[in-house]
């Protein structure tokens, strides 16, 4: 879990910084919010199994 944890980070990194770069079109914001998401339940998910 952590890996996929990791990987997603990065990638939600990397689309942010391609946003920026690229202006922050509605695609590409949509991706990092939906990637965020998917992250933050991620986190929320790895704090209550332990």
């Amino acid at each position: 879990m952590k890996k996929i944890r990791r990987f997603l980070q990065v990638l939600l990194f990397i689309n942010f910084m391609v946003g920026l770069h690229d202006g922050m079109k509605v695609g590409n914001l949509a991706v990092v919010l939906i990637n965020g998401a998917i992250v933050l339940a991620i986190i929320i998910s790895e704090k209550e199994e332990k």
